[in-house]
């Protein structure tokens, strides 16, 4: 199976915490490049960057009202994948807490 540049590309923008973070804030609405600084404590170029960089990625979309941009989400679809993927980890995070658990009790009794 070879899998896609596309989708392997997809996957790199997201890998990156400050995009994340990005996309975290602007789920429910879309917000100005200053209200996603403030929110998230960074300077201007590396919120502008990120921005950049979901643009390119076709991850969000901006829109310009008077001298702002406002940048929101393109497809809900990338939410769910972030959702659905957070699922994932806490799920294996606790079967990995649950063998532990499993194997402390083990040890205990034998």
């Amino acid at each position: 199976m070879n899998v896609s540049e596309d989708l392997i590309n997809f996957f790199k923008v997201l890998g990156e915490s400050t995009r994340l973070n990005i996309l975290n804030f602007i789920k429910d609405e879309e917000k100005s490049s200053q209200e996603i600084q403030k929110a998230l404590n960074k300077s201007q170029s590396i919120i502008s960057q990120r921005l950049k960089n979901l643009i390119e990625a076709d991850i969000i979309v901006v829109r310009r009202k008077q001298n702002k941009k406002y940048y929101k989400v393109k497809y809900s679809q990338i939410l769910e994948i972030i959702t659905r993927t957070e699922d994932l980890i806490s799920l294996k995070n606790k079967a990995k807490i649950d063998k532990l658990t499993d194997s402390d009790i083990l040890d205990t009794l034998f």
